[in-house]
This record gives structure tokens, C-alpha cells and sequence, in this order.
């Protein structure tokens, strides 16, 4: 059975497919047929609509379940895949022009986001309950080993058996051999280095996640420039007359 999480990658594969084949086949007559204006009007539709979830985020603050954005992926790859089709790629106006590069810049700009941001997130998550099992690890084996400190910090920057036994041999508790307590400070310290390498990759990937800003701000106002090209679109067909009706 095919796994729904993956239609949002058939859709942008079937935008950029329909883009690339009617660069190289382009439909010289198709956009101003009845049927061309259909798909226009149900393409141009459909991305409206898909404002419905930035409207609920950020207007009526509705997150998560509240707003789910699977619908505004599909309204926004279907939609723009319908116009692409009624455009048939013949921009016979500049307005069409600037029509078609805002919709590109949208909707690369809306899959480039996305695919980061599910990719940014996963791994930050990944590497955060990694650190906690790492730190709860470091946390029971120091409690258990009852190993000092200090003398363990000594091992382990030295990391010189002979010299740790014959001046930290009073470091060393409950009896335990030098070889055996170095050995156990020795996992200490592998523990702590690897949470302080996870440490380091949630630093590097929470400060990737401020850099979705630039890519939410080229979303955003081309998606404004889009709207404002496509509403004079329709005001300029209306005003020259709707000569593809009968």
C-alpha cells in the first residue's frame, strides 16, 4: 500500500516534472481555451485556499491538530500544478511572467522549507534524547562507581597508570586496584565527551533553525507578490473581456 506521508514528494515531483516537460513542449493555445481557464480558475482556487492555515497560525494563533498543514501542502502543490497546466508555459504578458516566477519561487521555497525543517527537527530531537540517556548513563555510573572526582580528572588528563598509582594512591576508594578505577574513569570520561559532542550538535542545529526565517520570509512575500499579480491578472482579463466565452 503506498504510504500517504509520501504525497507531498509526489506532488512537488509532479509540479517540477510538469514545469520541465512544458518548458520543452509548451502548449501554445491551451491557456486561453475553456478548458485552460477552468484549470486556472480551479488552480488560482486551490491556492487561495491554501491561506487558510497561515491565516489560522498566525492571526488566530491555531497550531498542531488546530491547524494542520498536510492541506495546505496539497492545496498549494495541486493548485500550482493547475496553473502551470492552464498556462501551458506561453507568458504572452509580463504580468504572466511575474505570475509564473512567483509561483516557482513559492513553491521551491515552500518544499526547500519544509524538507529542512522536518530534517532540522528530527535531528534535533534525535540528539536530545540522546544527551538525556547519556546524562542519566553518566548519572547512575557516578553514583554507583563512587569514584573522586579529582582523581578521576587527574587519570584522565594524564592518562599515565604508574604515575596515577604512585601519587593518587590515596585518591582511590573502597580499596579498588588503580587498573580498575582508571578503567572506570576512563568510561566516565568517554560518557562525558560524547554528551558534550551532543551538546555541540543540538547548539549547531537549534541556531540552523533560525536560519528558516530567511526561507519563511522568501515563502511569505512571494506569496504576496504572487496574489497581487494573479489578482491583476483577473482584473486585466475581466477589463479586456472575456473573449474566450462564447
Amino acid at each position: 500500500m503506498f504510504d500517504t506521508k509520501k504525497w507531498p514528494d509526489v506532488l512537488a515531483g509532479l509540479f517540477i516534472g510538469l514545469v520541465l516537460v512544458l518548458m520543452a513542449f509548451p502548449l501554445e493555445s491551451f491557456s486561453g481555451s475553456i478548458p485552460g481557464h477552468v484549470l486556472g480558475i480551479a488552480g488560482t482556487i486551490m491556492m487561495f485556499a491554501a491561506l487558510i492555515y497561515p491565516f489560522r497560525k498566525r492571526i488566530q494563533k491555531k497550531k498542531g491538530k488546530h491547524n494542520p498543514l498536510m492541506p495546505h501542502i496539497y492545496l498549494g502543490l495541486v493548485g500550482s500544478s493547475l496553473v502551470v497546466i492552464h498556462s501551458g508555459h506561453k507568458h504572452a504578458s509580463t504580468i504572466g511572467v511575474f505570475i509564473f516566477i512567483a509561483m516557482l519561487l513559492v513553491v521551491l521555497s515552500g518544499i526547500v522549507g519544509k524538507m529542512l525543517y522536518v530534517k532540522v527537527n528530527r535531528s534535533l530531537r534525535g540528539h536530545k534524547a540522546d544527551l538525556e540517556m547519556l546524562t542519566q548513563s553518566f548519572r547512575e555510573r557516578r553514583k554507583t562507581s563512587d569514584l573522586n572526582v579529582d582523581a578521576c580528572r587527574l587519570v584522565l588528563e594524564q592518562e599515565n597508570l604508574s604515575a596515577w598509582d604512585r601519587e593518587y594512591e590515596d585518591d582511590m576508594t573502597g580499596g579498588a586496584d588503580a587498573a580498575d578505577v582508571q578503567a572506570r574513569c576512563q568510561l566516565l570520561g568517554e560518557i562525558a565527551e560524547a554528551m558534550a559532542d551532543k551538546e555541540g550538535a543540538i547548539q549547531v542545529f537549534s541556531q540552523t533553525q533560525k536560519y528558516f526565517s530567511f526561507w519563511s520570509n522568501v515563502h511569505i512575500f512571494s506569496t504576496y507578490f504572487l496574489l497581487a499579480m494573479v489578482g491583476v491578472h483577473v482584473l486585466t482579463t475581466i477589463y479586456y473581456g472575456l473573449r474566450w466565452l462564447p
